[in-house]
């Protein structure tokens, strides 16, 4: 059986509208922790995502976004870092099956 990991996980969200069609995003989501036995070895997970986006109309959206990752495992003695920039159309639809 895998031990268990307890940690302390952080979330965060934050939009501003500079303009009617502008709008700022910042999302935070970060995790540290450690397993239950013996030696505990800590990890670190950390998510941070900035976007703007740019509203066409009521319903389409065009956003520029940037995430950056941070992973550290003790236990393996190893960090990873990564960074991305995605680009993507956004569809805001609503509907319902009866």
């Amino acid at each position: 059986m895998e031990p268990s990991v307890y940690g302390l996980e952080t979330i965060g969200s934050l939009k501003y509208p500079f303009w009617e069609y502008l709008t700022y995003g910042l999302d935070v989501d970060s995790f540290f922790g450690a397993q239950s036995r013996g030696n505990t070895r800590p990890q670190v997970r950390s998510e941070i995502t900035n976007a703007l986006t740019f509203s066409i109309s009521r319903y389409v959206g065009f956003s520029l976004r940037h995430r950056w990752v941070y992973l550290y495992s003790a236990e393996l003695e190893e960090n990873y870092s990564d960074s991305q920039f995605l680009t993507a159309l956004d569809l805001g639809i609503d509907y319902k099956i009866w």
